[in-house]
């Protein structure tokens, strides 16, 4: 149940709002380029708090948020950026998993 609330919650984010209606409203006013690159770097911005300090996954943040606003770009739909974002976030959690000795030794994090 809880893996269900963290992907309705992702789902309806402010993220997805960002990519859904301001990308559309970018798009019909200012061109489908302008609505690509303003949704990504929207996209990064959300994301500061998270990564304050870690300018590396910063701009890795700003790529990623990039292929989702294609994605929504290429396809005229919300769904494959969607996709690609639980995708994403699936990923690190796997690799998180996985070089933590399944979260029980999350001191390897900070290299202990």
């Amino acid at each position: 149940m809880p893996s269900a609330c963290l992907l309705l919650r992702s789902l309806l984010s402010w993220k997805n709002w960002c990519s859904g209606v301001l990308f559309g409203i970018f798009e019909s006013q200012v061109g489908l380029r302008f609505a690509i690159v303003i949704t990504a770097i929207l996209f990064g911005g959300l994301h500061v708090p998270e990564y304050w300090g870690a300018w590396n996954h910063m701009l890795l943040i700003f790529f990623v948020g990039l292929v989702f606003s294609l994605a929504r770009g290429r396809s005229g739909s919300l769904a494959p950026s969607v996709f690609l974002h639980v995708g994403y976030n699936g990923s690190m959690m796997i690799a998180l998993f996985l070089s933590t000795q399944h979260f029980r030794n999350l001191d390897a994090l900070l290299g202990r």
